[in-house]
């Protein structure tokens, strides 16, 4: 049975049989915390699909809790895309980058940020891909959708992080 890794930097638990086994008390605040965080993620559920422009508010308590249900990711992912929030759409971004495998729609929470978030929010997500060559999908569409908007400022400190980045 192969295990699910949900941050690469974890290390993996010690096998049962070389662990001491876990105290009735123990075992109880375990149930009460996995009770506890199930009822965080179905709220979480029930706010994004319930209230228009939600998610900043939902992906505060994920973040809170730090992590929760793939159903609450996705009924979140899909509040972005039903409102077309891009700044929900950059932080949902930005959560995937440092977790890999969250169940968010990537490329189109980036669309929603290029075609609905100002100039700044959009040279914030492209920063988010500085670990990537400067050539490579979605910087220069990022790049090209911050100098057609014209905000010189912006624009200003666009070139100048790229040619930091050089």
């Amino acid at each position: 049975m192969s295990e699910i890794q949900f941050n690469a930097n974890l290390k993996k638990a010690e096998k049962a049989e070389s662990a001491e086994p876990l105290t009735e008390q123990q075992l109880e605040a375990l149930a009460q915390k996995r009770a506890y965080l199930q009822e965080q993620a179905e709220d979480i559920i029930a706010i994004a699909q319930l209230q228009d422009n939600s998610a900043l508010n939902c992906l505060h308590k994920i973040n809170v809790l730090g992590g929760t249900s793939e159903k609450a990711y996705r009924a979140v992912n899909t509040r972005i895309i039903t409102d077309q929030d891009p700044h929900g759409a950059y932080h949902a971004v930005a959560m995937a980058q440092s977790t890999s495998d969250l169940p968010f729609d990537v490329p189109t929470l980036i669309d929603i940020v290029i075609e609905q978030g100002e100039p700044a929010l959009q040279l914030r997500l492209l920063k988010l891909f500085d670990s990537q060559p400067i050539a490579a999908e979605p910087i220069p569409k990022i790049r090209d959708s911050i100098n057609q908007l014209g905000d010189k400022a912006v624009i200003a400190q666009l070139n100048q992080h790229l040619l930091n980045r050089q």
